[in-house]
């Protein structure tokens, strides 16, 4: 896996400093079942952006199949509704300057950290390894490599 760019190691901290203190509330309540759950795959997501932003800590890219997908399809309703709402928000209502770019901002944000987890969880899965074989390189091929060199 080649190194990421500064920008998502920096995207990285950030989201685990929001998930620690994230975490740090949410343990200080007390929680049902679904929110531990919440809590915890916002951990492994976050794990996830760690390992892809600098290389640590090295979980197997089985994990990322499994946790990339369901993770994805879990944010895709909710995030997908709440941008929904903001567009419509936007289209229907009269707002002022403020509120408009307030309402962009929002909509961007959202989108930004869709792409911040998702990315990441779906690239430490290697999908392009999925059903892959050896490429089968034909004689002639061979022969014809073995005269340039």
């Amino acid at each position: 896996m080649k190194k990421a760019r500064w920008w998502w190691k920096a995207a990285a901290v950030l989201m685990c400093a929001f998930v620690a203190g994230n975490t740090i509330f949410v343990a200080s309540r007390p929680q049902s079942p679904l929110h531990f759950m919440t809590e915890l795959s916002l951990v492994i997501a976050a794990l996830g952006n760690l390992q892809y932003a600098f290389g640590w800590p090295k979980l197997p890219r089985v994990l990322w199949r499994i946790v990339g997908p369901l993770y994805s399809v879990a944010m895709l309703w909710p995030i997908g509704s709440a941008i929904g709402w903001l567009a419509a928000r936007l289209a229907i209502k009269s707002l002022t300057p403020a509120d408009q770019i307030g309402t962009w901002f929002v909509i961007v944000l959202l989108a930004g950290y869709v792409l911040m987890i998702v990315v990441p969880l779906f690239r430490l899965g290697e999908w392009y390894r999925v059903g892959c074989k050896e490429p089968e390189i034909p004689e002639e091929l061979g022969l014809l490599v073995q005269t340039f060199e």
